[in-house]
């Protein structure tokens, strides 16, 4: 199956709506959406319909939008997840997601995958080693915006992804590194903290396969 292909202006929207949620912790209004492009309420409604009979738009729980790659999950055959490229066990960094249309895929035994959506990606730094997590593993990650204290999570603060543990505590939530030489990261109101799933399995890479 090609990849479906985006305008410009869809792609301005969909990088525009993520990046308000990163700023906000809320998907934008029309007029909010409408206003830095210059165009009326219609267009964007008509912009924002066709993203989301694609699956690149979806309502939240709040009823807020939000940018997903549901389109390139429901492409995926049986056994196959798509591949993000890799994400830090470290301190946040700005190399997650790369472009969903990449068209990168793995292969995963059916056995590991439960109900639900996956993605993998390769993990880069030693902050969960002392959870059998090392450097160049590949993580697989169930898609979902919410989880539970105590679970390994793919998490973005302000565009910035990062695994690891998260905790609430009495100062608030908190994203633990499970290895040497790095803090406690506590997230602040306006860090944009954005779950971008939650850690389901992970495949022990082979020595001397790394490219």
């Amino acid at each position: 199956m090609r990849p479906i292909r985006y305008t410009r202006r869809q792609q301005e929207v969909l990088s525009f709506i993520r990046d308000f949620r990163h700023r906000h912790l809320r998907g934008p209004t029309l007029r909010e959406i409408a206003q830095p492009f210059g165009v009326d309420h219609t267009s964007v409604r008509d912009v924002l319909n066709l993203l989301m009979e694609r699956g690149r738009l979806r309502r939240d729980e709040r009823g807020d939008l939000e940018v997903t790659d549901a389109e390139l999950l429901r492409s995926a055959p049986a056994g196959r997840i798509p591949f993000f490229g890799k994400v830090p066990a470290s301190l946040p960094a700005e190399v997650f997601p790369p472009d969903p249309e990449s068209g990168e895929w793995l292969e995963i035994p059916p056995r590991l995958l439960g109900k639900g959506s996956f993605y993998a990606v390769e993990v880069w730094g030693s902050s969960m080693t002392e959870a059998g997590i090392a450097d160049g593993d590949i993580v697989i990650v169930r898609i979902q915006n919410t989880a539970e204290d105590g679970q390994f999570v793919v998490a973005s603060l302000n565009g910035a992804a990062t695994l690891k543990e998260l905790r609430r505590t009495a100062q608030g939530v908190m994203l633990i590194p499970r290895g040497p030489g790095l803090d406690p990261i506590l997230v602040h109101e306006g860090d944009g903290l954005e779950i971008q799933g939650v850690v389901w399995a992970w495949l022990r890479r082979p020595p001397g396969s790394r490219g």
